[in-house]
């Protein structure tokens, strides 16, 4: 027999049923409440519904809407609906010159009630900090934990800088653990959390920028959308859509160069369509016009005019120098590190001639590369020999083994300590990275490019020769670095050439 109710509880559930319908539903949390949803156009609202719908799922949503497409107003939809109408408390992390000009004005513009910024972030289920500020969390760790032990949600906005691991270090000790790995810790660890990750440019150098951006919500596990997405390992579906793209584009190629390429293959695979909202100009185009009958004007490319413009002018003797460099018996860089063949000194006579001059090519390749880089700007040319000058320092260091060997290395990076601080300066005046130096990760070779250099056994390959060709290889592009340093644009010049297409004046 049914146990009878007690008068509580029957004036408990007779509340209960009053006041069910008073709880708003997802539609009418959308159109009568929320103070965004209204100012997002149709494919913003689509995609705001699209990533809520792929986070309940699988746990975390990437939106990679193309520059200019409103990512941040669909995150600021985002965020008023976790926080209002799921009563959850969230975390948002962005660049800090994008938190500080672009998240803090327009949280104050359209979601003042919420707070979470500036006078107005106490008693507020918001949290706003900087990337770096995961750096510096020792001056407010108790913070922090509070957010890693009671945060439901995490935004990402600029999700592309979080693309490399860096240093794993001790989970124990946060001083050895790089600003990717704390972003890991704060998300895997205490109560579940939802993930949501804005950027661009989903892959940068390869498809493993994806992987890593994916693991924040998948807490590493490479099975983890077995089940929902039936892909039973992460790295082996990435593993072969690289192997095809090596196929499409050649081995020869680095996938950095390919981006666009991997792009296109990853977005026709069932892993990027079930966690990844993206959309063209083209298709916010056509929606618009298909809700309203008018679309916003995206900039039209003209075509190009042309400007005088002088080589010797615009680059002085740095021109002189890239010249006198290719006029060497092995031009520009040797490259040992790319061609260890030519320093083969082992007894196997079966080595493939066919792999012998493919690396020879390679090294060909990249010199080719390197007079693009400086034909499309110094700043360019700059930024690829430090690229290079870093992983020739990684590939030193991992084979130097003898005292001697490892004497020179450190002398020839203390030697060289201001030019390699100033390029890594110059690198974040350039392309905005809210990097600083003097953080953690401000290795002089980065880990993840000491993990990737080859150790030479020195009873296949004259090592001490190679490592001798390689520092040529360093002072070379030291040089070239030091020149560059100096190089500063007219801004006279460049205002009379804005706009138009270079008509080279070839001197001599």
């Amino acid at each position: 027999m049914p146990r009878s109710s007690t008068p509580f509880e029957v004036y408990a559930q007779a509340l209960r049923a009053m006041f069910s319908e008073l709880d708003p539903t997802d539609d009418v949390f959308d159109n009568q409440i929320s103070r965004v949803f209204s100012k997002l156009d149709r494919y913003q609202q689509e995609g705001y519904w699209a990533m809520v719908a792929i986070a309940r799922k699988h746990g975390g949503a990437f939106l990679c809407d193309g520059v200019g497409l409103g990512k941040t107003y669909v995150g600021l939809m985002l965020l008023e609906r976790l926080i209002l109408h799921e009563n959850k408390r969230v975390v948002l992390f962005a660049p800090k010159s994008v938190k500080d000009s672009v998240w803090v004005p327009e949280l104050k513009r359209h979601l003042p009630h919420i707070g979470g910024v500036d006078g107005s972030a106490d008693f507020s289920n918001l949290s706003v900090f900087s990337h770096t500020d995961l750096t510096r969390a020792l001056e407010f760790p108790e913070r922090f934990e509070r957010i890693t032990e009671l945060a439901d949600a995490v935004v990402i906005d600029e999700a592309h800088h979080f693309r490399n691991t860096g240093k794993r270090g001790d989970p124990e000790d946060p001083f050895t653990r790089s600003r990717y790995y704390k972003l890991y810790d704060l998300i895997n660890e205490g109560r579940h959390k939802s993930v949501y990750l804005l950027t661009a440019t989903p892959i940068n150098n390869s498809l493993n920028d994806f992987s890593t951006s994916s693991s924040c919500s998948s807490q590493g596990e490479d099975a983890h959308f077995a089940r929902t997405l039936g892909v039973t390992s992460l790295s082996g579906r990435l593993n072969s859509i690289t192997k095809t793209l090596k196929q499409r584009i050649g081995d020869d190629v680095p996938e950095a160069e390919a981006a666009e390429e991997a792009t296109e293959l990853l977005a026709g695979d069932e892993l990027f369509k079930g966690l990844v909202v993206q959309r063209s100009r083209a298709y916010a185009r056509a929606s618009q016009l298909q809700e309203t009958g008018d679309a916003a004007v995206f900039p039209k490319r003209e075509d190009p005019k042309v400007a005088g413009y002088s080589i010797r002018k615009s680059y002085g003797k740095l021109l002189d120098l890239v010249d006198t460099a290719f006029q060497k018996q092995k031009p520009l860089f040797a490259l040992p590190m790319y061609y260890p063949l030519a320093y083969y000194t082992g007894g196997d006579a079966s080595i493939d001639p066919i792999e012998e001059n493919r690396q020879q090519q390679v090294v060909g390749l990249i010199r080719t590369n390197f007079l693009k880089r400086f034909e499309s700007s110094v700043y360019a040319f700059e930024l690829s020999c430090d690229r290079l000058l870093r992983k020739l320092l990684a590939f030193v260091q991992v084979n130097s083994e003898s005292d001697a060997e490892v004497k020179r290395f450190e002398r020839w990076t203390q030697q060289h300590e201001e030019l390699l601080t100033h390029t890594r300066v110059r690198q974040l005046a350039l392309w905005g990275d809210d990097e600083e130096p003097g953080e953690e990760n401000e290795d002089i070779v980065p880990p993840e490019l000491l993990e990737r250099a080859t150790l030479l056994p020195r009873d296949e390959y004259d090592v001490p020769e190679i490592l001798a060709e390689t520092y040529l290889d360093l002072d070379q592009i030291a040089t070239l670095l030091d020149e560059s340093r100096s190089f500063e644009p007219s801004p006279r010049r460049q205002v009379e050439e804005a706009g138009a297409a270079p008509q080279v004046q070839r001197d001599g």
